[in-house]
């Protein structure tokens, strides 16, 4: 369910930097292997590492050393030592394979099938590209590059290697591979700005698993809509804004559920819904308030829209 999440106060420059990075993760995360790839296609050098790798080879798994375990003889079985009892590394091995397997197998395939798209089609990504383009996303946030990789090890625990070859080089590769796919029309930028900038609708809803519930709780509330919270959180059917007394994030434009959206725009603040099949489930919204578009000229903020609208673009060629 879409808009189940109450925002929180979160400085500016730190939602930014969540909203950059998570889009970068996602993309990331379908085509990195952490700490099962062996070399990677390309690396930057920070100003402080001077970090550089060779060409893609076929991913290995490292030698892992315990402390205090020699790399080879019969203690090279040993992962750990408790209390006199061993586990073996094949033991450990396994359940790395149970937890984490199929997640790991998928990543290396991914990013296999990156490489060795980028080699049918000839494309190539310079070192320089990808230096430059940590060097944009430090400027997006006006902070130097080594300041900008000793946020990405704080914030998110990623150093500047794992940045620089398991995020960065393959989202240019994609951009590269996705060619005029990405290509953005006046038309996105203006949805998306009414997106960011747009006006918004705060609410809260009651999601029912049945058609049933749902018509009886919409003639409750109908009947006391200043309990709506209330009867949210008794009888709502969605954990989360259950909890929460119903109470969502503010609806934007062009955001979340068409069918949601439409309807909250067009009540008026206090009216109840009738009952909205969504996916399956039965919404009753309540709108309480509208939140005013922001004072911001289009022009101004084109580039950052531009990206925005890119970056969602690159998502869908990744999937």
């Amino acid at each position: 369910m879409t808009h189940t999440d109450v925002p929180r106060a979160v400085p500016r420059w730190r939602r930014r930097f969540a909203v950059v990075i998570g889009v970068l993760v996602t993309l990331a995360a379908c085509i990195t292997i952490r700490y099962f790839w062996g070399a990677a296609p390309a690396s930057a050098e920070p100003q402080d590492a001077q970090e550089t790798t060779a060409a893609p080879q076929r991913p290995q798994a490292p030698v892992a050393r315990a402390p205090d375990v020699p790399a080879s003889g019969p203690q090279a079985k040993v992962a750990a030592l408790v209390n006199g009892e061993t586990i073996s590394r094949e033991d450990l091995a396994n359940e790395c394979l149970r937890h984490y397997g199929q997640q790991v197998l998928e990543s290396v395939c991914n990013k296999f099938l990156i490489i060795l798209e980028c080699q049918r089609q000839n494309v190539s990504v310079a070192q320089e590209d990808v230096n430059a383009e940590i060097e944009r996303m430090a400027k997006r946030f006006k902070l130097p590059v080594d300041q900008w990789l000793k946020m990405l090890k704080q914030e998110r625990g990623i150093n500047a290697r794992q940045y620089a070859n398991d995020i960065i080089w393959p989202t240019l590769a994609l951009r590269k591979l996705a060619g005029e796919r990405l290509a953005i029309t006046p038309e996105e930028v203006r949805v998306e700005y009414e997106t960011v900038y747009g006006p918004a609708v705060k609410g809260r809803i009651i999601v029912c698993n049945n058609l049933q519930k749902a018509q009886r709780t919409r003639a409750d509330v109908a009947a006391r809509p200043a309990e709506f919270g209330n009867l949210a959180k008794e009888r709502s059917d969605d954990p989360t804004s259950a909890s929460l007394k119903g109470l969502i994030q503010p609806i934007r434009m062009h955001s979340g559920n068409d069918q949601i959206e439409q309807v909250a725009f067009q009540m008026k603040d206090g009216d109840i819904s009738e009952v909205i099949p969504v996916a399956g489930q039965y919404v009753i919204f309540q709108r309480e308030s509208l939140v005013p578009a922001r004072d911001v000229a289009p022009k101004d903020v084109q580039p950052h829209l531009e990206e925005l609208v890119r970056e969602r673009k690159l998502r869908g060629v990744a999937n």
